[in-house]
């Protein structure tokens, strides 16, 4: 069996240089550029900014996932992924990002997972310990607003390899 990886051999120091030092205009373009994952999950859609960004650089080859809660009616919710609404590397889905069940929606072998929704530790921790089931070896999570809330608890708490150092906007 082949292991899928995301910048093999590369650390996550290198990998977040590199990113700096890709091609592109924005994060996400260069961070799709270098990685070019072939599965990316998004816990936390909103109105769809971040999956905007990164269906305008999605591999022709790669999927992209995005979850979030039922939205009220009136909000936006995914409204910005609306262009792609019959592309086949989209699927957009609602539910509850910490149910157990939602894993099994997904493709398997998620090589890029972002985290996304409530910006509170325990929220995060229950997610990341739901979510690395579909995880492939080498796999690369990406955690948006670790300077909110209490965030920097569930930063603090994940035993893999981190690069704390740099916040991407």
């Amino acid at each position: 069996q082949e292991t899928k990886m995301i910048c093999p051999g590369q650390s996550i120091a290198q990998i977040i240089s590199a990113i700096d030092l890709a091609k592109g205009s924005g994060t996400w373009d260069r961070r799709i550029n270098l990685m070019q994952p072939k599965n990316v999950v998004e816990l936390g859609t909103g109105e769809g900014y971040s999956g905007e960004l990164i269906m305008e650089v999605l591999p022709d080859v790669a999927t992209f996932t995005t979850i979030d809660y039922n939205y009220p009616s009136g909000h936006n919710y995914a409204g910005r992924l609306a262009k792609w609404k019959s592309d086949p590397r989209l699927l957009v889905l609602v539910g509850n990002t910490t149910d157990p069940s939602m894993v099994g929606k997904v493709p398997p072998d998620v090589d890029l997972l972002y985290i996304d929704t409530n910006h509170r530790a325990w929220h995060a921790a229950l997610e990341m310990s739901i979510w690395q089931e579909v995880l492939c070896d080498g796999a690369i999570v990406v955690v948006d607003d670790l300077s909110e809330n209490d965030m920097w608890l569930f930063w603090d708490s994940v035993p893999y390899e981190k690069h704390p150092e740099k916040v991407v906007p």
